[in-house]
């Protein structure tokens, strides 16, 4: 398995010989409470449009996200982001901490805002990226309006 990982990892960047700097779009995984995929694109320099997928309160919930960066560090490897956008999530429970156990089979809609800012960094010379974040969320329905356990890690690969 592992090296089977490392093969396809070492096959990327042998074939994209590609600066991370040049990319427009990257794909990873986001390691958060429930976290699991990012998708980010590029709009311009100074932007990008992001879009997560986490497995929470068993279902799914789609966020899309618009970011701004600024400078850090005097280092153009890194790059403060900050933004906000939407999600939309599709659960099998209330959004409640702890629920009661049993056998509900019905399927929650939880719309929501969400706020997102972070510190992200671009490998000079490999076709990834990594950023830490904070994102926390305000949903329109459901018990628990305010979720701020998103503190999350990104590792993306770019082209």
């Amino acid at each position: 398995m592992y090296c089977r990982l490392l093969a396809l990892v070492g096959g990327l960047l042998i074939s994209n010989p590609a600066l991370a700097q040049d990319f427009r779009s990257s794909a990873g995984l986001r390691l958060s409470w429930g976290g699991l995929a990012t998708y980010k694109h590029k709009l311009d320099a100074k932007s990008a449009a992001e879009g997560i997928v986490a497995v929470r309160w068993g279902g799914v919930e789609i966020t899309g996200l618009y970011e701004r960066y600024f400078p850090a560090f005097g280092n153009e490897d890194f790059h403060w982001f900050a933004g906000g956008g939407f999600h939309m999530g599709f659960h099998g429970r209330n959004n409640v901490i702890n629920p009661p156990e049993g056998t509900n089979k019905t399927i929650y809609l939880n719309p929501g805002a969400d706020l997102i800012g972070g510190l992200e960094y671009e490998f000079p010379n490999l076709p990834f990226q990594a950023s830490i974040d904070y994102k926390p969320s305000f949903h329109f329905t459901g018990v628990r309006w305010f979720v701020g356990e998103s503190l999350g890690l990104s590792m993306r690969y770019c082209w």
